[in-house]
């Protein structure tokens, strides 16, 4: 019960206003097609959180590959009053990635255990506002994976586009 009232207290301290959701694409090194869906969510403090889902997939001499995903972040915005004027800011991240690898010719005979990938991600992005609500974004994403069986790092770059919730 003190577990539940404790969880209850930090999620009433993350009330600020910018909350927002976007939606990725680019291209990852492996070669593939990356898109995330990203939530992130303001906090009082100089850091914020967010979550993305993505998938990656590449069809490269016939062998058909994707991933899916989750990453979860700490990020520092250099914009941390989102109902500022900026017209560019920045965001710095860091955290924790995993995803199941799905490539049939390779890893086909593979359990779902052995096809899960987890590790560290780091991302930057410069972000330009094209409107109070609406923003654009470059990113690049670095990640490196525990499961060498699977490749240690994913190299990705991109483009996205954000929706601000603004209160």
């Amino acid at each position: 019960m003190k577990s539940i009232g404790l969880v209850f207290l930090l999620l009433m301290n993350l009330d600020g206003v910018g909350q927002s959701i976007g939606i990725f694409a680019g291209k990852s090194k492996l070669p593939s097609d990356y898109i995330a869906i990203k939530y992130a969510h303001p906090s009082n403090y100089i850091f914020q959180f967010s979550a993305q889902i993505f998938m990656e997939a590449s069809k490269l001499y016939g062998l058909r590959y994707s991933a899916y995903g989750l990453d979860l972040l700490t990020e520092y915005t250099s914009n941390q009053d989102p109902s500022s004027t900026t017209l560019f800011s920045y965001r710095l991240g860091a955290g924790a990635s995993i995803q199941l690898e799905n490539e049939p010719w390779l890893y086909g005979g593979w359990k779902a255990s052995k096809k899960i990938g987890f590790g560290l991600v780091g991302e930057a992005s410069g972000e330009w506002a094209m409107s109070s609500v609406f923003s654009l974004s470059a990113f690049v994403q670095q990640k490196i994976l525990f499961n060498k069986n699977l490749g240690t790092t994913r190299f990705v770059f991109g483009l996205g586009l954000s929706y601000s919730f603004n209160n």
